[in-house]
């Protein structure tokens, strides 16, 4: 019974913090293979919330900028709730703005980088036009597989062409 209670308890609070902060902890890893892949061009984190990521890959020494639609209100769906508003000290770095400017963003980019893509269609769908709009050389997307979980159909489609 007292595992069952652990393990539960466990669950929540790795919701909570995911809710919080982020779906996915960047690890040296992961930011070392996009900078070793991006070798100095810049990367795009598109749908940066609160700029966990853009800040773990400038950290590895990529020229790395984050941009989301909405970094007040990221509780606007059930996978970020409440989460902060970026550090103040990544502000140079990460940017909102609408759909239409991130389209004009990603087709100047090399690297576009996405983690955890909610599976709503509206936004999955905005996401596959950015994909739809990006001719660059790398697009790396952190998530598990899982369209149910990430991107949905309409965005894993456009990943694979």
């Amino acid at each position: 019974h007292d595992v069952k209670s652990l393990a539960a308890a466990l669950l929540c609070a790795r919701l909570c913090a995911c809710h919080r902060w982020t779906w996915s902890v960047p690890s040296p890893e992961a930011t070392a293979a996009v900078a070793t892949a991006a070798d100095g061009a810049p990367v795009l984190d598109v749908g940066c919330g609160a700029g966990w990521w853009t800040s773990a890959l400038r950290d590895a020494g990529c020229d790395a900028t984050g941009v989301d639609v909405d970094l007040n209100s990221r509780g606007g769906n059930r996978y970020m709730c409440s989460s902060p508003r970026p550090d103040p000290a990544l502000a140079p770095f990460v940017q909102e703005l609408a759909p239409e400017a991130i389209v004009s963003l990603v087709r100047g980019a090399a690297v576009l980088f996405f983690a955890w893509i909610p599976p709503e269609a509206e936004v999955a769908g905005a996401f596959g036009a950015y994909l739809e709009a990006f001719s660059g050389r790398a697009v790396f997307l952190v998530d598990d597989g899982d369209t149910r979980h990430s991107g949905g159909h309409t965005f894993h489609a456009a990943l694979q062409r």
